[in-house]
């Protein structure tokens, strides 16, 4: 199991990264090229946890965020924990470690950063995201935030990048339809969108060192 770490962590640290061309296979609206960020993006980050689970997988965990947020454009969605950055923060590491944190409740101090994927302009909410990749060599215990998380949704990392559990939907946004719209399956619930795009990369990565 350790191995598994060690290598993602040297492609991370030593490897130019899959970037855009590995988001773009989950991208909701079949974008070839990154939409240009704005001067008003407001700056975020979310991390992309791998841990044991008790059968000795390695795995990951998504949160769905409640549905009583009026300004949450992504309220009811499936997401990483993270969030913008604030004064708090000295960089955006200590977001995403913050942010895990405070939606999870696992302490930022467990976490060990892997490294980096590709940003990603989310237009839809202005929001430019800082991925992180961070492991624990235990299983963690959730202690979720009610205000911000209504379900902690795990997952092993086998199962997440199963050719089986990628599939396609027919989404409207406003009066288009996009057909053929890319999405993860994660157990009763649908990963889609820039957390689908995001995701993707560390499977391209996951895929090169399997």
């Amino acid at each position: 199991m350790k191995d598994l770490i060690e290598r993602i962590s040297h492609f991370l640290t030593s490897n130019t990264l899959p970037g855009f061309d590995s988001q773009a296979k989950m991208s909701p609206f079949h974008f070839n090229n990154p939409v240009p960020i704005t001067k008003t993006a407001t700056q975020a980050a979310v991390l992309f946890l791998i841990y044991p689970n008790h059968k000795g997988q390695w795995c990951t965990a998504y949160m769905k965020r409640t549905s009583f947020h009026g300004a949450d454009k992504h309220k009811g969605q499936i997401s990483l924990p993270g969030g913008k950055l604030d004064g708090s923060d000295k960089n955006m590491e200590a977001c995403a470690l913050r942010e895990t944190e405070e939606e999870f409740g696992i302490s930022k101090t467990s976490i060990t950063i892997a490294g980096t994927l590709t940003p990603l302009f989310v237009f839809v909410s202005d929001f430019n995201v800082h991925p992180f990749v961070g492991y624990i060599k235990e299983t963690p215990t959730f202690r979720p935030d009610p205000k911000e998380v209504e379900e902690i949704i795990e997952i092993p990392l086998s199962k997440l990048f199963d050719v089986a559990n990628k599939k396609y939907q027919t989404k409207h946004f406003g009066q288009k339809t996009i057909h053929d719209s890319p999405y993860y399956m994660l157990k009763s619930h649908i990963l889609w969108g820039a957390t689908a795009m995001i995701t993707a990369e560390i499977e391209a990565i996951y895929n090169k060192i399997s």
